[in-house]
């Protein structure tokens, strides 16, 4: 006779590969059905779910963009949590996005706290909180006086410690010429140690200044040709520095060209945010199938497989009856109780038991008179 247990731990290992094919499986869904987009949104900005709205947009490769979720949010505000003493000081320790989303454009509007690690969910997708940064508000005017560019500009750091950024301001809807401004923003203005120049001693924006410098001329943005937000092209060549056209400024005052060809006006700061949209179908399966990976690898390693052979024969008027068995790994007390039961007493013979040499073997032999 010969009987064996264990069984599971081969179903733990055939389950634990099916479910390694069923994730790259997963995976191989997502990849081709979903989709990912970056968008960095301002304070008081909105945001639709089309092509349009991205500034970065990977789609899947059998993904169509007739596809996307019709959602929308807008967000109202940013807060970032700083700390404010000890070696620490400066280091970001919370961040709060305050948004206002709608599953469609009739549906009714909701409110979320977007955080790291804490996306919305919504149309399928989810929307994770990346980074942040500030987004100064400018008044551009032009010679004569009208309002040729007004709104926030999102500045990009130009160092992550205390967040001194960079950006530029487009107005070619200025006349008689075309005006254009390059500023860096400190967003706690303070003065080097040395005294010469101006750093930003803290990441919030405690004390705002920008530093302007204006050129006129010919932006480029008629030629129908795409320019990068955050760069000035042709400088030195279609566009030209103003004389003595540099600035610093506080939220609230005014540059006046020296030329007389426009002004510029710092209103103060807001903050924007970068988000990323995700829509992944095979997220779920994905996780099915680790879960069930994990569970199988378990079970193949925790429960080992036991043989045992039991045989009889007759020899010189008595029954011997021998036992043996075997185990992938080390040898188990299980043997030993199956040999005490078959004798009737309470412990397992020592002389008959050997181990196989293979290794991880161990075999028991027993008699029992008729």
């Amino acid at each position: 006779m010969a009987a064996e247990k264990g069984y599971l731990g081969e179903t733990g290992n055939l389950v634990f590969h099916l479910a390694l094919l069923g994730l790259l499986f997963a995976l191989g869904i997502g990849n081709a059905f979903g989709y990912r987009g970056n968008v960095l949104l301002t304070e008081g900005k909105s945001f639709a779910n089309s092509l349009a709205q991205y500034d970065q947009f990977t789609p899947g490769r059998q993904f169509d963009s007739s596809e996307l979720a019709p959602f929308s949010f807008r967000l109202d505000g940013f807060t970032a949590t700083y700390e404010t003493q000890g070696e620490r000081r400066g280091q970001a320790t919370d961040y709060l996005a305050k948004v206002r989303y709608r599953e469609t454009p009739t549906s009714p509007e909701k409110s979320h706290d977007l955080r790291v690690n804490h996306p919305l969910k919504v149309g399928g997708a989810k929307v994770y909180l990346l980074n942040h940064g500030y987004s100064p508000v400018f008044t551009v005017r032009d010679a004569k006086g009208d309002i040729a560019y007004q709104d926030a500009v999102p500045f990009l750091p130009m160092e992550q410690r205390n967040y001194t950024s960079e950006g530029v301001i487009k107005a070619p809807d200025a006349e008689p010429e075309q005006l254009a401004f390059y500023a860096i923003l400190w967003p706690s203005a303070a003065s080097s140690e040395d005294g010469k120049q101006i750093v930003s001693a803290f990441p919030a924006a405690l004390r705002p200044v920008v530093t302007i410098t204006a050129f006129k001329g010919d932006i480029g943005l008629d030629s129908g040709n795409p320019q990068s937000v955050y760069r000035l092209e042709g400088i030195g060549k279609t566009l030209q520095p103003v004389k003595d056209g540099q600035k610093l400024l506080e939220p609230g005052q005014t540059f006046e060209l020296p030329d007389g060809s426009g002004s510029i006006t710092f209103e103060g700061v807001r903050e924007w945010a970068s988000l990323s949209v995700n829509r992944d179908p095979g997220r779920m399966p994905a996780l099915v199938a680790a879960v069930l990976a994990v569970m199988g690898l378990v079970a193949s390693l925790m429960v080992r497989r036991r043989r045992v052979w039991v045989r009889a024969r007759p020899g010189g008027g008595r029954t011997v009856v021998e036992v043996g068995g075997l185990t992938l790994g080390h040898p188990t007390s299980e043997f030993d109780d199956i040999v005490t039961a078959l004798r009737g007493t309470e412990d397992a013979p020592k002389d008959g038991r050997e181990k196989d040499a293979s290794g991880g073997a161990d075999a028991s032999a027993t008699e029992a008179k008729e």
